[in-house]
């Protein structure tokens, strides 16, 4: 006897699950967009801060925004955790290995 699965998909459960647009948010990740705008064109930008109560689709946001400008203009981002990355120190050293400054490699597990 063949039992169906309830779900479809499992992954979209999964911590590295990112979904392809944030429905309910579309009006905060256009904000965002258009903050962000000028690097399309090669300028500046100011800084931006995403703050909201846990849940809201922050981490989503930031993750779905990078992906978007790598794949629409080419402009490559870094995402930090900064539970994980949580010193300049460290952050500088995510941004030399995730950008391959001066050829550096990614790190290899076993010397974490």
């Amino acid at each position: 006897m063949s039992h169906a699965e309830i779900l479809r998909d499992k992954s979209v459960f999964g911590e590295a699950y990112l979904p392809p647009q944030l429905l309910g948010r579309e009006k905060q990740f256009a904000t965002l967009c258009n903050a962000l705008a000028p690097l399309t064109q090669g300028r500046r930008t100011r800084n931006v801060w995403l703050h909201g109560p846990p849940g809201s689709g922050k981490t989503a946001a930031a993750k779905l925004l990078l992906n978007n400008f790598e794949d629409s203009y080419g402009i490559r981002g870094i995402y930090a955790n900064c539970w994980e990355t949580s010193t300049y120190f460290s952050l500088l050293e995510k941004m030399v290995r995730d950008f391959r400054i001066l050829g550096a490699e990614k790190l290899n597990s076993l010397y974490r």
